[in-house]
């Protein structure tokens, strides 16, 4: 079998025309999908902390915004996120989420005791 022009061209469009499509794919499922959301620092869902402040280290998708118990957080371009918060005595409650730009969100707990 030799290759002809024509089989070259019909070869290369099939192969173009199935990367596109896969390409495609992976947009469509990333701006369906809920944003991811990651606390770097602290770790662990129940922590204790001796000091008055804790900072928080975490990340996100991009584009998306993050809130503190209502308050929304300062995000970097990358998705990356720093806060440093009072810690009242007795155990704290941090409610994460992020939400995209499509107004899916990702919720996330932790807990700190002081």
């Amino acid at each position: 079998m030799t290759i002809t022009p024509r089989l070259f061209r019909v070869t290369s469009s099939v192969l173009f025309a199935v990367a596109f499509v896969v390409y495609l794919g992976f947009e469509v499922l990333s701006f369906a999908r809920a944003p991811k959301l990651n606390l770097l620092y602290p770790d662990s869902k129940f922590i204790f902390e001796e000091s008055n402040f804790l900072t928080l280290e975490g990340e996100t998708s991009r584009d998306s915004r993050v809130f503190l118990n209502g308050e929304e957080l300062l995000v970097s371009p990358d998705g990356s996120f720093r806060e440093n918060i009072y810690l009242p005595e007795g155990t704290s409650v941090l409610r994460f989420k992020a939400l995209s730009r499509q107004g899916k969100e990702t919720n996330l707990t932790h807990y700190v005791k002081r």
